[in-house]
């Protein structure tokens, strides 16, 4: 497989989006790729907008404290650095959101079918999860940083029986170029370009217009609007009908006495 390459990286974007970059860097081996980009922006040794990725992580982070896993040289483990001005309770939801939208048009745009979105950070092909965000804030003096890491499966299907971390995810799940097999898949340089390039006009568009637009698309990708859920939190189970997102991010649930606004929590079909 070829090895991930940030100047090959750099030189498939668009000159004005290469431009923004205030640096990228490609580690063979780490943690989590989340925890060294806060590391390097508290430090003051780097600066956003900036991209760190990984071959493997030995201990990848989801959200609520959960594990991804990060097989070496299959997928792509990435961490992306962008300020912001909205202080961050205001701005979670929509940043997790926009993510995950940047993500469906990556893969939308390399010819999967079938690509949907679950509340709130998933990514999923065909119900079969292929993607998850986690996103965390940074303090640095007076600016606040956004850190949007992405866990996007490319090749993880000969892991399935061969690495017991691996066979072990209890959801169902896919990758890139399972999805994509009889043709030849992009490569994943060419596949981290697209998505830093969608990402990035996506939250320059949050930044000047608003979450109105990115809003209407992940409406038209929702895979749970519909549908009755639960929510599983640590205030306890509810349960209702989803009825997409709010303009801050937000989970909409039908409830026999209204609408009720979902902030957190573990969404399983009922």
């Amino acid at each position: 497989m070829t090895p991930l390459d940030g100047d090959e990286i750099v030189a498939l974007l668009p000159p004005p989006l290469a431009e923004l970059l205030q640096g990228i860097e490609v580690k063979p081996l780490t943690g989590s790729t989340n925890s060294d980009l806060i590391a390097a922006l508290r430090s003051g040794s780097i600066s956003p907008p900036a991209l760190l990725l990984a071959n493997e992580q030995t201990s990848g982070r989801g959200r609520r404290g959960s594990c991804w896993i990060s097989p070496p040289d299959a997928n792509i483990y990435l961490s992306f650095a962008w300020s912001v001005t909205t202080t961050p309770p205001a701005l979670l939801g929509t940043l997790s959101l926009t993510t995950a939208v940047a993500i469906a048009r990556t893969l939308i745009a390399l010819g999967l079918a079938g690509v949907g979105l679950k509340w709130p950070n998933d990514v999923w092909v065909e119900q079969r999860k292929i993607a998850g965000t986690l996103i965390e804030m940074v303090q640095r003096q007076e600016m606040w940083c956004a850190v949007i890491g992405i866990g996007l499966n490319y090749a993880q299907e000969p892991f399935r029986n061969s690495d017991p971390a691996v066979a072990a995810i209890p959801r169902p799940w896919t990758d890139i170029c399972h999805e994509l097999r009889g043709s030849l898949p992009p490569g994943r340089n060419r596949v981290v370009a697209l998505l830093l390039e969608n990402l990035l006009l996506l939250l320059q568009d949050l930044a000047l217009n608003g979450f109105d637009e990115i809003q209407r698309e992940w409406q038209r990708l929702d895979l749970l609007r519909g549908r009755r859920i639960r929510v599983e939190s640590e205030q306890g189970d509810i349960e209702g009908v989803a009825a997409g997102v709010a303009a801050d991010g937000a989970l909409c649930l039908e409830q026999g006495d209204g609408l009720r606004l979902i902030t957190s929590g573990h969404i399983e079909l009922i």
